[in-house]
């Protein structure tokens, strides 16, 4: 074991990397949505249906993985990720026409559904559980870091080339070092650790499903995520709607609130330590659906910057608690419950955005406010009434 603990810091740089290298994607189709519409001779709203059937792939391979991890190592599947990723971000650059952009960039949701379950899964294994929540943090804080720096850099380059030219210049640079890393820092899968399923690709399935902890874990996730990322998709615009703020103000509200999520990501693996993973988890996503609900029906402007970054400093103990306590419920299937997690994750996310758009188009932010406050302690009281701490290694 000594002779692994230099390679740590390079298995944490790896793991950042990767979650790091599959946030450009969405960042750059959210900001140049119309730049990529424009190109294609289409409208905002038909360009936009590239993120939606990333999406659907990205549910429909999470499950897949979920038996796929059974048979395969997670470093082999976070190495097949990383590369799919970067030929996807090239394919996007030379796109011919919306099809091919379409299924190129549908790649990036089969990318990121590998990518983020299999280096929770590592995590599990290479690390001990009293750092597991840390590094999960760290881990996690690549995803927001991204935000903060992509940013000026998507606007920088595609004021110069063009938004093709973002998908070449940031993606695989960052993908290929990750790759890089990845292969070089952690440690290949024995034979016997990939004989842990002598009843077939399902086993996963069925030890998670007739676990009545993991299953309403990825219940109060699902929940979670749609609370979460409701809230996202409509933050922006609920700011520069209510107050009448500018773009350029409004990128800066989206940096500070990236800022902020960071934050929780790396304070949140002491508070795991100290009052264990389901208290945490209990208490953050409940905490943050009370902020959530909050800034969106506040009707002052400093209030509300002050509660949606406190929101974003709860959401990062919030993803990193729920991550880890997900992490611990089944340890022998790692990678399939974190793989059933990430599925989880994603149908929260269409929930939230498509239930908190509804409800904005018929009633207000206010109105969304309050039900995606109520997702949220939804998902508080699944975790706290079915949600058991885990005790294992």
């Amino acid at each position: 074991m000594g002779e692994r603990r230099p390679s740590r810091m390079l298995m944490l740089a790896s793991f950042m990397i990767s979650s790091f290298a599959t946030q450009p994607p969405g960042l750059i189709s959210g900001l140049l949505l119309i730049e990529i519409g424009l190109t294609f001779g289409l409208q905002v709203g038909i360009a936009g249906q590239i993120r939606t059937m990333s999406s659907v792939v990205g549910v429909i391979v999470s499950l897949l993985l979920g038996a796929l991890s059974v048979r395969f190592s997670s470093r082999s599947l976070l190495l097949t990720g990383l590369l799919l990723l970067t030929f996807s971000s090239v394919g996007c650059s030379i796109a011919w026409d919306f099809t091919s952009m379409l299924v190129l960039y549908s790649m990036t949701g089969l990318a990121t559904s590998i990518v983020q379950p299999m280096t929770n899964a590592l995590i599990g294994k290479h690390f001990p559980p009293e750092e597991r929540s840390k590094v999960l943090g760290w881990s996690a804080a690549g995803t927001s870091i991204a935000y903060l720096v992509c940013s000026p850099l998507v606007s920088y380059i595609s004021g110069l080339a063009g938004w093709r030219m973002t998908f070449i210049v940031l993606i695989p640079p960052l993908s290929l070092l990750a790759l890089a890393a990845t292969y070089m820092g952690i440690p290949r899968a024995s034979e016997g650790e990939m004989t842990v399923d002598p009843q077939g690709l399902l086993a996963g399935f069925r030890s998670i499903f007739s676990n009545r902890s993991a299953a309403f874990c990825l219940l109060g996730t699902t929940l979670t995520w749609a609370s979460f990322i409701g809230s996202l998709t409509y933050s922006v615009s609920f700011f520069r709607e209510t107050f009448s703020i500018a773009v350029g103000w409004a990128s800066l509200i989206l940096s500070a609130m990236a800022l902020s999520k960071t934050v929780g990501h790396m304070l949140i693996g002491s508070l795991v330590n100290r009052f264990g993973r389901k208290n945490v988890v209990v208490a953050s996503v409940s905490c943050t659906a009370l902020f959530t609900a909050s800034y969106l029906v506040s009707e002052a402007l400093w209030p509300s910057l002050v509660l949606v970054c406190v929101s974003c400093v709860l959401a990062g103990f919030m993803h990193t608690s729920v991550a880890s306590l997900n992490l611990e419920q089944i340890p022998e299937f790692r990678g399939s419950m974190m793989s059933l997690s990430t599925a989880a994750m994603m149908i929260g996310s269409v929930i939230g955005s498509g239930l908190g758009g509804l409800t904005l188009m018929l009633h207000g932010y206010r109105s969304v406010g309050a039900i995606l406050g109520l997702l949220g302690m939804a998902s508080g009281i699944v975790f706290y009434v079915f949600a058991k701490e885990p005790t294992g290694k």
